[in-house]
């Protein structure tokens, strides 16, 4: 009863003293220069205000000693209200291949902003000082012509559409954190090698180790450095049409075993926490996460190519997991960064079971689901992959992603995925995951000992070239059914293959892989017999003439095509002779 007295004041304490605004006077500042990137910028295209001040501030991360805010009056009368950020400039030298930074300048404000439509925009700048207005500075900006810039991403039924109705499937992989000293030179070759074979999503994570911003200092101040580096990943990713999902807490933090030793929370570090489940209900604690989801939306909420924020990488495996504080917690925090991020960037979570988070994934305040999937527990990864995006769209009704999947989740004792030096489980996981319902590939986990070093990226440029054109957002898509015509051509061994496929009542794609074609039977040097040369019916379509094309789904290019008329609703098709796999389109061309 002691201890938990203690917890109790301990926490209240550091809430009044620590988090509450302070009962002394405002201090003597107002604005010394406020510099405007562009006053006339086109739609979607950022503009940066900088902005210093006089007098002498003890800590600009405390909102309650200086608050640097505007308000945004939009061209229709809207008002956004975005706060300014502390910021450090770097200059990035490579030394013996690695990264060095060295401070560039003084210390100052910022302020992002991204217009949204054409027109005149008024910005007011405030400056308080403890919850008193000390100066306010007012000027406009003209909003004329469209960028480049798709705009910012919506969700649109079960896919994805960016603000000027374009149709976005994400195609990518996880690139959470840096490797050793190479840092942020590391992003200039992966999201090069990304962008050339056409990928378009990445996956980050704010861990101890790189990109946290509040870990290195006391909880409440702010790693100007790490702040910068992830600057630059999404000037990088903007520059080379990346969209980044950004992982704000891996699940180390708050467990004994790994970080929580180390996090600015606990109560050896100074912070109000005495064990890691208390992350999820603690008012200081929550109260300091708040403040930081704050400073994360000052920064990066202005980027059209954030595509969701986050919270949690596997919240499952913190210590004394509890799932209804943790669907509180969740529901609490979300509603909370709605409310303050004007652009409204999709939000989400994940967990390490595939059957984890009913009671997060039920709630009303995330825009979809995640899967994290790993072997080697299975052998056939597509039909997995396939099964759980299916089970988690029919379950909840939401858009569903496999955030993080491998053959293999060790990387210890030899894991089987250095085997695989064809990348199988690449190719299984994205080509099942975009015939299956998700608004993206799956996201292979492995991408610095695995993807890279193999120079794997090849797989994706084959998807992408096959998927040109397809619109996935529009399509409205539903299961492609199939059945093995009964006839001269089937024999004992050649039906021993698997469709996976969408369509519509004038279109479908279709990936066709044999049976026994997979990760497994590939690092066990399986021999693969042909399967195919057999005809498919498949039922739901118009009447009318379809081109049937078949294409490579190893290079993405078309093989050879023909003409098929429908029946009753139903096309029949011959599915050519393979040894792996192959895809198609069908494609109505006249009534």
């Amino acid at each position: 009863m002691l201890a938990i007295l203690f917890t109790v004041l301990f926490s209240t304490l550091y809430y009044l003293f620590a988090i509450q605004p302070s009962s002394r006077k405002p201090l003597h500042i107002s604005f010394a220069d406020v510099r405007v990137s562009s006053e006339k910028p086109r739609v979607y295209e950022t503009v940066e205000l900088e902005i210093r001040l006089n007098g002498s501030i003890s800590n600009p991360f405390d909102e309650n000693e200086v608050n640097v805010t505007s308000e945004i009056i939009l061209p229709n009368g809207l008002k956004w209200s975005i706060p300014a950020f502390f910021y450090q400039n770097y200059e990035r030298r490579v030394v013996n291949d690695g990264e060095s930074l060295l401070p560039s300048g003084e210390p100052f404000w910022k302020l992002r902003f991204t217009p949204v439509m054409e027109g005149s925009y008024t910005i007011v700048l405030q400056v308080y000082s403890r919850s008193v207005l000390a100066d306010s500075r007012r000027l406009t900006i003209e909003a004329k012509g469209y960028s480049n810039n798709h705009g910012f991403v919506r969700l649109h039924g079960n896919y994805l559409v960016c603000d000027d109705g374009s149709d976005l499937f994400l195609i990518g992989q996880n690139v959470c954190w840096y490797t050793g000293s190479r840092k942020t030179l590391d992003y200039d070759v992966w999201f090069e090698k990304m962008a050339e074979n056409g990928m378009n999503y990445a996956r980050i994570w704010m861990a101890p180790w790189a990109f946290a911003v509040e870990w290195s200092d006391r909880a409440g101040r702010y790693d100007l450095k790490e702040a910068w580096r992830l600057d630059y990943v999404f000037k990088l990713a903007e520059e080379k049409g990346i969209y980044l999902m950004l992982c704000l807490v891996n699940h180390g933090q708050l467990k004994a075993g790994e970080n929580w030793s180390g996090n600015p929370y606990n109560r050896a570090r100074g912070g109000p926490l005495s064990s890691p489940e208390q992350f999820f209900t603690d008012p200081a604690a929550k109260d300091l996460f708040k403040k930081r989801l704050r400073y994360l939306v000052s920064r990066y909420a202005y980027s059209t190519h954030l595509l969701a924020w986050e919270f949690f990488n596997e919240v499952d495996l913190t210590d004394n997991y509890n799932p209804a504080n943790v669907a509180s917690w969740h529901v609490e925090v979300a509603s909370y960064l709605r409310s303050i991020d004007p652009y409204g960037h999709l939000i989400t979570t994940s967990f390490a079971g595939p059957a984890e988070g009913d009671p997060v994934w039920r709630t009303s305040v995330l825009d979809f689901t995640q899967t994290h999937l790993y072997g080697p527990g299975f052998r056939d990864l597509a039909q997995a992959v396939s099964n759980e995006i299916k089970r988690k769209l029919s379950a909840y009704g939401k858009p569903t992603l496999i955030g993080e999947f491998a053959a293999d989740w060790r990387w210890f004792d030899s894991p089987l995925y250095y085997k695989d030096r064809e990348g199988v489980e690449i190719h299984e996981g994205i080509w099942a995951s975009c015939m299956s319902g998700s608004f993206g590939t799956a996201m292979l986990w492995w991408w610095d000992v695995y993807v890279e070093p193999f120079n794997l990226y090849y797989h994706y440029a084959a998807l992408r070239r096959f998927l040109t054109g397809v619109c996935f957002s529009r399509a409205g898509f539903t299961e492609l059914d199939y059945r093995v015509v009964e006839n001269e051509k089937v024999n004992a061994s050649n039906t021993g293959f698997e469709v996976f496929g969408l369509r519509n009542g004038t279109f479908a794609m279709g990936w066709v892989k044999n049976k026994d074609y997979n990760w497994f039977n590939a690092v066990n040097n399986y021999t693969l017999k042909t399967v195919g040369g057999v005809d498919v019916e498949l039922p739901g379509f118009n009447a009318g003439s379809y081109l049937f094309e078949v294409w490579d789904a190893y290079s993405g290019e078309k093989t050879w095509a023909t003409r098929v008329e429908s029946s009753n609703g139903r096309l029949i098709v011959e599915i050519p002779s393979f040894l792996k796999d192959v895809s198609f389109k069908i494609i109505m061309v006249g009534k």
